[in-house]
């Protein structure tokens, strides 16, 4: 096999108990990855786990422990964590230990961002690579489901949350599920049965999720800027990149005589008051302006996050002020 599958095809290895013993887990949603992690881990129920990160295994060791069956346990599981890509070789060596002995698992989880190469430094014959993308709007909502249903579990009381209330959580969010979940276990200390907008309004009034999103707001409409200078530099690039994603979505089905409605657009219905704030400023902003920041923010994102950057607060403002002469002009 010499490329990765996906979810669905993992599913059905899953149900038809063929799970492989060589697994590569990668790609764009690390909620998806450890969900499924999980429940390897959980299939395979291992008398021996080792989980290793990359700045600490050492090749050598790792096909050592899956090379030789156990004399105090059935099964062995081998979990190697990385942001980095290991080299071909050393995980082709693990691989065909596994291989060897019937009573041995690996599993390598890459949580970098090279989902188009990495992959193929694991596949071999004897491994399988499973591909995880971002869920889609009606995943995300049987996802929360799943969560209220695991707090209900732990003995809160039963509650649900109405359609609008599921949306606004998704938008604020961005659909991110590790903080949805962490959202999700707020709400289940409410004493109430229905929750409604108005309390994802009040769970989240301490986060900078509504903050973040007025200042960039405010900035693309009007140039204002001063109130992005007052939030971390990192989250700003963070949510300014997500937000003028939505935006570009927007105007890419506007332009394409698509249906415009936030329900078409991104698979999930916003709050009434947020589908006008991303309408005005789609009318504002062409694509080729909306490309264009989009690029000088990813410029400085990867400055940021290269450490190439000695007063990151100074060049977020050349930055700004830059883009702001950008948001200036009428073309």
């Amino acid at each position: 096999m010499n490329k990765p599958i996906y979810q669905s095809n993992f599913n059905q290895l899953l149900n038809t108990n063929k799970l492989p013993r060589n697994i590569m887990l990668f790609g764009e949603s690390t909620f998806l990855i450890n969900y499924y992690f999980k429940i390897i881990r959980s299939v395979i129920n291992a008398d021996e786990v080792f989980i290793f990160y990359e700045f600490e295994y050492e090749p050598e060791k790792a096909i050592e422990l899956v090379s030789q069956g156990s004399l105090f346990s059935e099964k062995t599981l081998l979990v190697l964590k990385s942001e980095k890509k290991i080299k071909k070789q050393d995980l082709t060596k693990i691989i065909n230990a596994v291989s060897k002995v019937p009573t041995s698992y690996f599993v390598y989880i890459y949580l970098g961002n090279d989902f188009k190469s990495s992959f193929s430094q694991f596949l071999t014959q004897n491994s399988t690579a499973v591909r995880f993308f971002h869920p889609k709007s009606y995943e995300l909502i049987n996802y929360i489901q799943q969560f209220i249903s695991g707090t209900q579990k732990k003995g809160f009381n039963k509650f649900k949350l109405t359609p609008k209330a599921i949306n606004y959580l998704i938008y604020l969010k961005q659909g991110n599920l590790e903080l949805i979940e962490n959202e999700i276990e707020k709400l289940a200390n409410y004493e109430k049965n229905i929750i409604d907008e108005n309390d994802i309004k009040e769970a989240i009034a301490n986060s900078n999720d509504l903050t973040i999103d007025k200042a960039i707001e405010d900035f693309l409409l009007t140039g204002k800027y001063e109130n992005l200078l007052n939030l971390d530099e990192m989250l700003i690039i963070t949510y300014f990149n997500r937000f003028l994603n939505e935006v570009f979505k927007f105007r890419l089905a506007f332009e394409l005589n698509q249906n415009t409605s936030s329900k078409a657009v991104l698979g999930y219905q916003l709050p009434v008051n947020i589908e006008n704030q991303k309408q005005n400023i789609w009318r504002k902003f062409n694509l080729r302006k909306i490309a264009i920041i989009i690029d000088e923010l990813t410029t400085l994102e990867l400055k940021f996050k290269t450490g190439k950057v000695g007063d990151k607060q100074s060049l977020l403002i050349k930055t700004i002020l830059k883009l702001r002469i950008l948001q200036s002009e009428r073309k």
